[in-house]
């Protein structure tokens, strides 16, 4: 079974290692819903992530930052609220199609 396409750009080691990255941190089904709620409205706060899963504050903004130091999420702070967006950090990943 092949389950990645690897076109030209990065070497298969730097890719493998980059997929390892980013499967890691969505093995977690509270990052996975994450990453999914996130994909489907392109833009959203912390508040709005916790209504969506059903998880409290802490669970969520814990798993919202393993997926930030993962590279899968970008966090920007306006005022008292923290907006997340989806980042793509390999041209080749599937997660994002």
């Amino acid at each position: 079974m092949k389950f990645l396409k690897i076109k030209g750009g990065k070497s298969k080691p730097e890719l493998k290692n980059r997929c390892f990255v980013c499967f890691r941190a969505l093995s977690a089904p509270a990052r996975f819903r994450l990453f999914v709620e996130l994909k489907k409205k392109k833009k959203a706060n912390v508040e709005t992530l916790v209504r969506r899963v059903s998880l409290r504050q802490p669970t969520v903004t814990f798993h919202l930052n393993l997926l930030a130091k993962a590279g899968l999420v970008r966090k920007k702070k306006m005022g008292r609220e923290v907006y997340l967006t989806i980042y793509k950090p390999c041209d080749q990943c599937f997660l994002f199609d």
